[in-house]
């Protein structure tokens, strides 16, 4: 189990940002919550399973540093599709490089057959 300190650089990192302030911003608490917190050396669970739902993060992951920090979910329809695009886009792309090389190599043959 991390210790309050821990727990509260890690969301720090997570949120990306430094200050005790815009953590408390965050968590909707006041700063000296968040001093009294590192005081004591506690942090109220139902405040961190709150930050913890609103972001799809396990709680027990926050908690220990171990596994994965968001929890698994079914896509939803668009998250599918746009999937599928970006599937789409690369194969594609890598069908236009194709191209681009048989062509090349086609005008290479071609300048050959000019040149005999």
């Amino acid at each position: 189990m991390r210790t309050t300190i821990q727990i509260i650089e890690t969301i720090k990192n997570i949120e990306n940002i430094s200050s005790d302030y815009a953590l408390a911003n965050i968590l909707k608490i006041t700063q000296s919550t968040i001093s009294s917190w590192k005081q004591r050396g506690t942090i109220p669970y139902k405040t961190l399973l709150t930050y913890c739902e609103e972001r799809g993060y396990i709680l027990n992951t926050l908690l220990t540093g171990e596994g994965n920090l968001y929890k698994e979910r079914p896509l939803s329809d668009i998250e599918k599709d746009n999937l599928l695009k970006e599937a789409e886009i690369t194969h594609n792309r890598e069908i236009i490089k194709n191209l681009k090389n048989e062509l090349k190599e086609l005008k290479l043959s071609l300048k050959k057959i000019i040149n005999v």
